[in-house]
Formats: structure tokens, C-alpha cells, sequence
């Protein structure tokens, strides 16, 4: 019996390793992190909903649990990982398998610019088909990439914008609403008034910025989620 069980965990342990050698390290970051954060654990008094990105949708979070506090309990679950990594996937499942939600707003971008053009169809679509199965009857909002710092026209603006074209392809093939968080940031010219304090900082949001996008992102949910408009 000693010898079966000594078996079982050395078979488990060559398994793992099987499963850490197909990750492609390569397209991590120097460092990763996700945070998951549950408001009320302990309350079923309201339907829950989950906004899930990464640090711009961390930024604006708090903005988005003050506007939905009538209606829903908002979860949130942001992290560094991009839909090429399969612990993006292991994250969110974890998170969907704790509580049932009535509306998720996700997103996945600014991590991801280590993979390429020609492959990010694949890898969005996939990750999509597998949180579809995962989120039940949740409503799915698919929240639009967020500009950097600057111009339309400058580089890492153009690959954004067509990263967020063929995100439109994809949650349209899967009959999922789009929020158009670029469009937001667009609607006030990307200007420094909503930009980080930090000027060589090209991807966050001032407090002005933050309640910009947290109220887009709160708008979203009630509308899939059929909530009445906020008095």
C-alpha cells in the first residue's frame, strides 16, 4: 500500500512537471501578479457581479463597487496575466467556482503585447470558449482595450486598436455586449486631465480618469444585468 501511494504522488509529480515544461515562460512578464477581492463574503442579500481586468480595471474599481452599492455585490479579480497564459485561465476559474454572478465585465490587453498579431485571435477565442462554459448563466461584458498615453496614430496606440478590432470580431461571433473603454478615454481626447500624475506613466488614470472609467464600467453591468439606473 506504502509502495502504491509513494507511486501515485511520483506519477502526480512527473504529471506536473509534464504540465510546467508546455508553459511558455517567454511570454510572461518579469513579474506577475492577481489580486481577487471579495466585498460582503459573508451577504446573499443582492446578486453578484464581477469586474475582472487588470490594473486600469483594479483602478477604477473602487468607483464601480460605490455605483452599483444599491443594486449588487461586486467582486473583482485583476492580474498581469494575458489570455496566451494558461494560469490566466486557472485564475479564472478559481474565482468562478466561489460565487454565482449575474454580470461579468472582463477584459485582457495591456498584458498581452508579447503575443503576436497573427496568433491573438486564436488564444482570445479559446480563453472566451472556455469562460463561456465557466460563467453559466452570467451575463458577459466584454470591456475594449484602454489607450496608452498619446496620439491615436502613435505605434503602440495603432496595435491597441487593432487588438480591439478583432476582440469586436470575436465577442460578436460569441453574441457578448462590448463596453468601449477606449471610446471613453477617446471622448476626453486621452488628454494628461484624466492621465496618471506621472508623466512617463502611458497606461493609468488621475482620480478624474478612474471615476471616468468606473462609471462607464458600472453603466455596463446594470444595463446587462437589467438593474435599475442609478437614482
Amino acid at each position: 500500500m506504502k509502495m502504491l501511494k509513494n507511486l501515485s504522488i511520483a506519477m502526480l509529480c512527473v504529471a506536473s512537471a509534464a504540465l510546467a515544461d508546455d508553459i511558455d515562460y517567454s511570454n510572461r512578464e518579469r513579474y506577475e501578479w492577481a489580486n481577487f477581492w471579495w466585498n460582503d463574503a459573508h451577504d446573499a442579500s443582492k446578486p453578484r457581479v464581477l469586474i475582472v481586468g487588470d490594473s486600469i480595471a483594479n483602478g477604477c474599481s473602487n468607483v464601480v463597487f460605490k455605483e452599483l452599492a444599491d443594486v449588487a455585490l461586486v467582486d473583482k479579480y485583476v492580474s498581469s496575466k494575458n489570455v496566451k497564459d494558461p494560469a490566466l485561465l486557472k485564475e479564472m476559474r478559481y474565482m468562478l467556482s466561489e460565487y454565482k454572478y449575474k454580470v461579468i465585465h472582463f477584459n485582457h490587453g495591456l498584458h498581452g503585447f508579447r503575443i503576436k498579431e497573427e496568433e491573438y485571435e486564436g488564444y482570445l477565442r479559446a480563453y472566451v470558449t472556455e469562460v463561456k462554459k465557466l460563467a453559466g448563466d452570467a451575463k458577459l461584458v466584454w470591456g475594449r482595450i484602454t489607450p496608452l498615453r498619446g496620439a491615436k496614430d502613435m505605434k503602440e496606440n495603432a496595435f491597441l486598436e487593432r487588438r480591439n478590432k478583432v476582440a469586436d470580431k470575436v465577442m460578436a461571433d460569441f453574441g457578448i455586449e462590448i463596453d468601449d473603454l477606449w471610446g471613453v478615454v477617446w471622448s476626453q481626447n486621452n488628454s494628461d486631465d484624466i492621465r496618471s500624475d506621472n508623466k512617463g506613466d502611458a497606461y493609468h488614470f488621475n482620480g478624474k480618469g478612474n471615476e471616468l472609467l468606473g462609471k462607464a464600467v458600472a453603466d455596463a453591468i446594470r444595463k446587462a444585468g437589467g438593474f435599475a439606473p442609478k437614482q
